[in-house]
């Protein structure tokens, strides 16, 4: 009994984290294909002008996905595109220093 009880609230965990990496890989891909669409309708070419891109988590207490997009005309300067809060808008974040603020 112990043991059926065992197995059963393992495979329950099981499933669960399975879900749980599944609904993260597909908010990933849907994320970075957003990023893309949203790079190309603000006239980039994505082979041409982007150096790099790569997702990070700018979250501190809970994930939320940021795209770094470096730009061939500024190499040395890093974009984060994110959502809006509550939305599924892309925005890009001000990551400059403002003296004085």
């Amino acid at each position: 009994m112990k043991q059926k009880l065992l197995y059963g609230v393992i495979a329950v965990l099981l499933i669960g984290y399975g879900t749980y990496i599944v609904t993260r890989v597909s908010e990933n891909r849907a994320f970075v294909s957003n990023t893309e669409t949203h790079l190309e309708s603000e006239g980039y070419d994505l082979e041409n002008d982007i150096i790099e891109m790569y997702r990070v988590n700018i979250g501190e207490d809970s994930p939320q996905n940021a795209m770094v997009v470096r730009f061939v005309d500024e190499p040395r300067i890093n974009h984060f595109y994110t959502y809006k809060p509550d939305s599924e808008e892309l925005i890009l974040l001000d990551t400059r220093f403002h003296q004085g603020e």
